[in-house]
């Protein structure tokens, strides 16, 4: 069993060896609850995004809470939930602030952080379980710019299918910055993502137009999906 709510960790090192499951820790005097993937590979994975078909995405989330939160959404709402030690991944979305993701990361390798992503037509499955994952790749990048946009993107590893993520190829590479209030976010209901001209690749999508409220691995066409999830190390 996991231990979010009885114990605050400091270091991700206190969780190695634990099970997989909920923690939670003090960042910056702010409580960051995570779910961790610690049977998964080298290091303990950090679940950072992940959305649910059909369910707002993190419709409407503001730039502080972008920012600043480690931001959830629990059951098919686009309001703020709370998560418990009972909350399973089949049961909300998230997006956390990118300035706590140099705490999760540079673990895999001092240098850089690991980015593993994958999307699946089950809602909920595991990192581990990578026989449901539709398409799966690692990538890593070495920072953030001052606009919270990926630097140093590289090293990219498709492990199921074939074509790469956009948001390695399209954004990550692209330095886009992140936001939720620009042009092309505002068209989309304000999800966060790190937009270009267009959103290809975002995971919480969108219910505009002819968008499909499901994480997209590829553009903004027919690549999307129940179910998409990224993890750091």
């Amino acid at each position: 069993m996991s231990t979010y709510g009885q114990r605050q960790y400091t270091s991700m090192s206190q969780v190695i060896g634990k099970p997989t499951g909920w923690y939670c820790f003090k960042i910056e005097n702010t409580n960051v609850p995570v779910w961790i993937d610690t049977q998964s590979g080298d290091q303990p994975e950090v679940l950072v995004i992940q959305n649910r078909e059909q369910t707002q995405g993190m419709k409407y989330l503001n730039s502080n809470q972008m920012f600043n939160n480690a931001n959830y959404r629990i059951g098919s709402t686009s309001q703020p939930g709370r998560i418990t030690n009972q909350t399973t991944l089949a049961d909300f979305n998230c997006f956390i602030a990118p300035k706590f993701w140099e705490f999760f990361g540079f673990r895999t390798d001092s240098s850089s952080m690991r980015v593993t992503q994958f999307v699946s037509d089950t809602v909920g499955v595991t990192l581990q379980n990578s026989s449901v994952h539709s398409s799966r790749a690692k990538w890593t990048f070495t920072g953030w710019d001052d606009q919270w946009g990926f630097v140093g993107a590289d090293n990219i590893v498709i492990d199921v299918g074939t074509n790469q993520p956009s948001m390695y190829s399209y954004h990550a590479v692209g330095g886009y910055g992140l936001s939720c209030t620009n042009s092309c976010a505002s068209n989309y209901g304000n999800h966060p993502w790190w937009y270009g001209t267009c959103w290809s690749g975002n995971y919480f999508g969108s219910s505009t137009g002819s968008h499909e409220d499901r994480p997209y691995w590829s553009g903004s066409g027919p690549d999307h999906h129940p179910y998409g999830a990224v993890y750091i190390s």
